[in-house]
């Protein structure tokens, strides 16, 4: 039985359809073996008998553990954290985390089901980081509100939108067609067309659109939004490059 892949790699119609197929499968009693990035962690319901995490943040373990027996439907389930080999983690944020994670896990049996778990755990995080690296607290202070909107982003914007065109049945690929098309003209309606659009975005990083664009996997259609035009694999999306 193969598995299945859930990742940001795969635009929003095609993360639906399996995540319907994982639904097929546990309904049914089938196996179902899925490898799935962080996004099972933005409020995805499933409910798994095991979930294994690699090593991570603690919020993040205890939502991937979420995802173990969240119906009760077994007397209990099983998440395994491991430790990977060679950690390849980000940088950053994410790693400080990890290391307090990994800390706190090398004192002692750790109840994650326990509020003052997580209030440890934060507590020692953000004793560690700079929590207003872009000074907006003292611009608030001084009512510089044109600054803060500058300066403020709640989620770092680092990433382009590409239209998969090669992805869905033979009349949502048509469809998708049409709307690009009617985009590139520079339709009065664009937002719209956008909105028709989002299921089949997926979002590239910046830093890497001047390699696709030159290698030929993507192609502008308007300002920051580019068609996919490379290869598109059935289980790993744009994944495959």
């Amino acid at each position: 039985l193969e598995a299945l892949h859930l990742s940001t790699w795969l635009c929003g119609a095609h993360r639906r359809a399996v995540i319907t197929e994982v639904k097929r499968r546990l309904s049914e009693g089938k196996a179902c073996h899925l490898v799935s990035t962080q996004v099972i962690e933005a409020g995805v319901d499933l409910d798994f008998p095991l979930v294994m995490r690699a090593l991570a943040p603690l919020d993040s373990i205890v939502q991937a553990a979420g995802r173990c027996n969240r119906e009760g439907k077994i007397p209990r389930g099983t998440t395994i954290v491991f430790d990977t080999e060679n950690d390849r983690s980000p940088g950053g944020v994410y790693r400080t985390a990890i290391g307090i994670t990994r800390a706190m896990l090398r004192g002692g049996s750790l109840d994650m089901d326990q509020p003052e778990t997580l209030t440890e755990y934060f507590q020692r995080l953000y004793a560690t980081l700079d929590t207003d690296r872009e000074g907006i607290q003292a611009l608030r202070a001084n009512l510089d509100y044109p600054q803060v909107a500058d300066r403020f982003r709640m989620i770092e914007e680092d990433t382009v939108s590409a239209v998969v065109a090669t992805y869905g049945t033979a009349r949502q690929r048509s469809a998708v067609a049409r709307n690009i098309s009617i985009l590139a003209a520079g339709s009065p309606a664009a937002r719209l067309v956008l909105r028709r659009l989002q299921p089949y975005v997926v979002s590239i990083n910046q830093t890497r659109v001047p390699a696709l664009v030159r290698d030929g996997f993507m192609q502008e259609v308007i300002t920051g939004v580019y068609e996919w035009v490379g290869p598109y694999d059935p289980i790993r999306g744009v994944g495959n490059i």
